[in-house]
């Protein structure tokens, strides 16, 4: 049995439009109101299902000082649903912020961040996609409005406990349709306790704690390995990480054979280092080791012993 009305909120080209979903509460017809701190606006609603009921597009001005939504229904007796909604409206060549209802989240555009004006405000995730390994260190923030493009960054932070604050290796992280949840630089101010970042989209963010390293997952030549001289041209490791990815810097891996360092090549997309051999390789035993940082500064390592004949 529903508990009470769906509601969303959506930023279409005409203006801001309001769904309210009743489901099984009955057929009657919704009344919504925008709460501020002088008044209660009314809302037209239009039925274009039987439990359906969206406003026409409003203008995004009448939202500058709203902090709630009111919606009555009557499922046998008269009854008001409250939601908290206070946004901020961004203007062209302005900056706006705004915080989540709960305090720990908050979204600030920049003067250049939007093509035109645009209401921002951040929703509560009650539901989210877990990460590959770790738990959640925060509550899961949408940033919205989520389908609207925008040309430059937005900047973010989310707060965190003092149980939080002793746990190292934590950022923020963003959810990905196709690629799941992912990193994002963050500055950690440890005297105010919030991390902060950059989004060039509106995205589900939180913070997440990634302490498992990346993995070495293949290397040729292998470890106990003998090869013909002719058969090994190219030293090549296969790598991933299942949480923050891969540090792509120079300085975040390294190859060497026989304790000499290798200017290795480094294919994201294939998370491959490899090294094109100039000369062949002398007969006899050869070591080779490859080292990998994740972007949260996990490290791994591996040490590769091998024989060429």
């Amino acid at each position: 049995y529903q508990a009470q009305p769906d509601i969303k909120v959506n930023q279409a080209p005409a203006g801001i439009i309001i769904q309210i979903e009743t489901g099984n509460m009955g057929t009657d017809h919704p009344d919504l109101h925008l709460k501020t701190p002088k008044k209660l606006v009314d809302i037209d609603l239009y039925q274009i299902q039987p439990y359906t009921f969206i406003s026409a597009p409003l203008d995004m001005q009448i939202f500058k000082n709203v902090t709630n939504l009111h919606v009555s229904i009557n499922n046998g007796t008269d009854y008001t649903y409250k939601y908290a909604f206070k946004p901020a409206l961004a203007l062209p060549n302005g900056q706006a912020t705004v915080i989540s209802e709960d305090k720990m989240c908050s979204l600030q555009s920049l003067k250049s961040t939007f093509y035109g004006q645009s209401l921002i405000w951040i929703d509560a995730v009650e539901k989210s996609v877990p990460p590959p390994h770790g738990d959640f260190l925060s509550r899961v923030y949408q940033l919205q409005p989520f389908d609207n493009p925008i040309q430059d960054t937005v900047r973010i932070g989310i707060r965190y406990d003092e149980s939080t604050a002793k746990l190292d290796k934590k950022s923020l992280y963003y959810y990905d349709q196709d690629d799941g949840w992912t990193f994002i630089p963050s500055k950690d101010t440890k005297k105010r306790k919030v991390l902060t970042g950059s989004l060039r989209s509106l995205e589900a963010v939180c913070i997440l704690q990634d302490n498992v390293p990346p993995s070495i997952e293949s290397t040729f030549p292998a470890e106990g390995g003998e090869y013909y001289f002719q058969d090994v041209k190219i030293l090549s490791a296969k790598v991933d990480d299942l949480l923050s990815g891969i540090a792509a810097e120079e300085a975040a891996m390294s190859m060497s054979l026989d304790g000499n360092r290798l200017l290795y090549a480094f294919q994201p997309i294939s998370q491959q280092l490899s090294y094109n051999l100039l000369d062949q390789l002398s007969l006899g035993n050869h070591t080779m080791t490859v080292s990998v940082k994740d972007r949260a500064g996990n490290v791994d390592s591996t040490r590769v012993n091998f024989v060429i004949k």
